[in-house]
């Protein structure tokens, strides 16, 4: 049965994946990469394809994944035409999904006061 993962990257972005383990939440969220062979793809050394690779949230990089068990997302379209991504039933979720976001969670409760 397929889970869903959360993956935090090193460039502070996260990723919601849905996979039958962690190994496979990685995979599929393009973190299994082999670093020296993007380097030598991209003509460049390994520390500096390293960076390019946090920097876009792709490639071998700390992340923390933890599975998720109460979420609700809300897809909504803009007035620009964008599709903007918004977390349902937070107060359910918040534990889950504020947890490697310590200063946001708290900003939040503060707000909610």
């Amino acid at each position: 049965m397929k889970k869903l993962f959360m993956i935090r990257l090193e460039n502070g972005n996260s990723v919601i994946a849905q996979a039958e383990s962690e190994r496979e939440a990685l995979e599929f969220a393009g973190l299994d990469a082999d670093l020296e062979s993007v380097a030598n793809d991209l003509k460049m050394d390994v520390p500096t394809a390293h960076w390019e690779l946090v920097c876009c949230g792709l490639g071998p990089q700390n992340v923390t994944v933890r599975e998720l068990h109460n979420v609700a997302v809300d897809v909504v379209l803009t007035n620009e035409g964008e599709l903007e991504f918004r977390f349902g039933n937070i107060e359910e979720a918040d534990d889950e999904i504020f947890e490697d976001y310590p200063a946001l969670a708290t900003t939040l409760d503060e707000i909610a006061g």
